[in-house]
């Protein structure tokens, strides 16, 4: 059941990935350029941490969804996956994406503003884009 919410989620994920990868590299230029240790940047750390947990677990569901080009049997997403081009884009973006999650929040609640708060925000849209390059792995090959 999950797994089928996770499969229409798709329609509104990818695009919030586009997007919270777009607005990280906005935050990215303004942490640079104006050395912000405001709230402004506490808070877009935090939302972007949010944004790439949320991502990691649809995708974890999405993978576990059926996928309806083998039907009447039962194969997941990720059985398929393993047949067409692997694995490896699915697990590389979960952990760079996790990784990245925690690295957000430690930045966004952490007094501490040095050189990984710099690393946080481009690191977040390069970790947007390889959740959608999992799901792109989870999805192609028919």
């Amino acid at each position: 059941m999950l797994a089928d919410f996770a499969e229409y989620a798709a329609a509104l994920i990818v695009p919030l990935l586009l997007i919270g990868a777009t607005v990280a590299i906005v935050v990215a230029g303004l942490a640079t350029v104006f050395q912000a240790r405001n709230r402004f940047l506490r808070v877009a750390y935090a939302s972007l941490g949010v944004l790439l947990a949320v991502s990691s677990a649809w995708l974890v569901l999405y993978a576990t969804g059926v996928d309806t080009y083998y039907e009447p049997t039962h194969v997941s997403r990720w059985d398929h996956a393993q047949r067409f081009m692997g694995t490896w884009p699915v697990s590389l973006a979960l952990v760079g994406a996790l990784a990245t999650s925690i690295v957000l929040f430690a930045s966004a609640f952490s007094r501490v503003r040095g050189a990984v708060t710099l690393v946080a925000a481009p690191a977040a849209a390069f970790s947007c884009f390889l959740l959608i390059f999992g799901w792109f792995a989870l999805t192609a090959g028919h």
